[in-house]
């Protein structure tokens, strides 16, 4: 009625002998000290035909340009692969003399101990890509792609990394040249300059007549007056025209004519 009870994986693999789990319990805890740290590096160097073991060096050009603080994250890092290396050493040490062996092949151990030194890799390539990854970011994008496709050997980004990154700026200035140059076009405002300042003015004409009012109607003949002499000929005004002042010795006649 409930359905078949689920099955539920093993979460811890058989024991171990009890002295193997107080001596790591302890190094899991408090950590190794310094000299037998340094004592257990001296004893599992890497193998002289296992070159890929050796802790990949940080590159010289990218070692300049990068600050102090992400120098000292990158020793640390490498500090750890050292470790990892010397736990690689120490296992394939072992696996090794029981392939030599008479009839080593058969040896139930081998498997396990060959499970656990490529676990160890995955840790150690791990590492060194995560390297790669926290350095590249903090260096020019657009040499990313050249230096975290490198390929991993002595050196952390590869070698001859100068030529490469030289290639590749050289392949970005020939794909520039390369690409077609499309005019610009530039959107044209939806709002007319000229209109707005048309509208504008309205605008203050607007509201410059309300403080203004209709001329009085007692204003307006001398309104239209002035209109009149303002379009009346030009030569037919000069004709008009007569001196300010007028002499008594000028004729009575003349005199008369004026004042009418």
């Amino acid at each position: 009625m409930l359905g078949d009870e689920p099955m539920i994986s093993p979460v811890h693999g058989p024991p171990i002998h009890e002295a193997i789990v107080t001596r790591w319990t302890s190094v899991l805890k408090n950590g190794l000290g310094e000299t037998a740290k340094q004592d257990l590096l001296q004893k599992h160097l890497a193998p002289e035909n296992f070159n890929s073991l050796t802790v990949p060096q940080l590159n010289p050009e990218v070692s300049a340009a990068l600050t102090a603080q992400l120098l000292r994250r990158d020793e640390c890092l490498v500090h750890k692969q050292q470790v990892l290396a010397a736990d690689i050493s120490a296992v394939a040490q072992v696996l090794s003399s029981m392939l030599e062996e008479k009839e080593g092949g058969n040896n139930p151990y081998i498997q396990s101990l060959s499970n656990a030194g490529r676990l160890l890799c995955h840790l150690h390539y791990s590492e060194t890509i995560t390297r790669k990854e926290l350095i590249a970011i903090n260096l020019n994008k657009d040499l990313r792609d050249t230096l975290s496709d490198a390929p991993i050997n002595n050196f952390l980004f590869g070698e001859a990394l100068g030529d490469r990154v030289k290639a590749a700026k050289n392949l970005e200035k020939s794909s520039e040249e390369l690409k077609q140059v499309r005019p610009k076009v530039f959107k044209q405002s939806s709002q007319n300059p000229l209109n707005s300042r048309g509208a504008a003015q309205l605008q203050r004409g607007a509201r410059a007549g309300q403080y203004f009012k209709k001329p009085h109607p007692a204003y307006r003949p001398y309104q239209q007056h002035h209109q009149k002499q303002k379009t009346r000929d030009p030569m037919e005004r000069k004709q008009r025209e007569v001196p300010r002042t007028l002499s008594r010795t000028q004729p009575e006649k003349f005199r008369r004519r004026h004042h009418q």
